[in-house]
């Protein structure tokens, strides 16, 4: 998934800077990957219009928000 991809990608960057190898275009290509990403959950929340309770299914287990604003406040803070 692209979360998955994200996370690959810092952990690369993470990695070359600790070596020493990290190349301003190297951080500048991970900070555009990660710029790209939050603008894609940002669309994603503002496309999701719902009403009334939301229940989501995450590995097998259900949990049940209040309202849209309640998940996309749970999905900022899992996707930090």
């Amino acid at each position: 998934m692209i979360d998955e991809t994200i996370k690959k990608i810092n952990s690369i960057v993470e990695n070359m800077g600790e070596n020493g190898e990290l190349s301003e275009r190297a951080l500048a290509i991970a900070i555009e990957c990660n710029q790209r990403y939050i603008e894609y959950l940002d669309d994603l929340l503002d496309s999701v219009h719902v009403s009334g309770d939301i229940t989501v299914s995450v590995d097998g287990k259900k949990i049940k928000f209040q309202n849209a604003n309640s998940m996309a406040a749970w999905i900022t803070e899992v996707m930090e």
